[in-house]
């Protein structure tokens, strides 16, 4: 009975939607991550990065960034490229991770129409 309680739990982990950016490990989270800052990013007509001043505060290297789309969607790569309102990786949902250190320095978004709320918090 407990072999198929861990089978059920394992697959509904794998059932678990997820979305993100990576550029190493991230879902399913193989270690622990420790909070150490956040910020809020109004996006609009002109893709933005994350604050560079804010995820390496204090010469912190973030390998996660959890991220909350609010008021609108917004279009996104993590490759450095820059997305346009109608080309990019589209986010609807509602949170997303971005993965890894080069993902997050690489990432871009840009609100689809309108302004977008991005609430961020970055962890080690």
């Amino acid at each position: 009975m407990r072999r198929l309680l861990t089978l059920v739990l394992l697959a509904a982990l794998c059932l678990v939607p997820t979305s993100g950016f990576s550029d190493g490990l991230c879902p399913g989270h193989p270690q622990p991550f420790i909070p150490y800052a956040n910020e809020v990013l109004s996006v609009g007509g002109t893709a933005v990065p994350f604050t560079v001043a804010t995820y390496t505060a204090g010469r912190q290297a973030p390998s996660l960034a959890t991220v909350t789309v609010e008021s609108a969607s917004v279009r996104a790569w993590s490759d450095g490229a820059t997305p346009t309102a109608t080309v990019g990786q589209l986010i609807n949902t509602n949170s997303f991770w971005v993965c890894g250190y080069t993902a997050i320095a690489g990432f871009k978004a840009i609100a689809t129409s309108g302004t977008a709320s991005l609430t961020i918090e970055y962890s080690k």
